[in-house]
């Protein structure tokens, strides 16, 4: 967990994690670990929204934002697999939301929703 909190890769945490008796941990170990700590923050994060009640109101200003997270195929052209998320913030606020798009659609109706639950 300190290595994933210091931003070290997993190599630099396979080094970290040496012993003196010439074991190693494994990568997949370093990855399940990585893994968990990801989890978690998103965990929390998202309980933490959830807590926070709604973004804008009267005379509040909210930006909105959508990107794609994933990986780029390299065999398909300009593929990206991922997912769609929008992000919101209200002016003036620290206060950031995201929503993913469920089942990866962004039509019109779709976003509203997921607007008006966060907003």
């Amino acid at each position: 967990m300190y290595a994933f909190s210091e931003g070290l890769s997993y190599h630099q945490t396979r080094k970290e994690l040496a012993c003196n008796d010439g074991q190693v941990v494994s990568d997949r170990t370093v990855a399940d670990w990585f893994r968990y700590c990801r989890e978690t923050i998103a965990i929390y994060e998202l309980e933490n929204q959830r807590s926070q009640g709604k973004l804008g109101g009267p005379n509040k200003v909210v930006q909105i934002d959508e990107s794609k997270f994933g990986k780029i195929k390299y065999n398909g052209g300009t593929h990206i697999e991922g997912h769609w998320v929008i992000g919101m913030i209200e002016d003036g606020n620290v206060d950031l939301r995201l929503e993913v798009c469920p089942d990866n659609e962004r039509f019109a109706d779709i976003l509203v929703s997921l607007i008006k639950k966060t907003c």
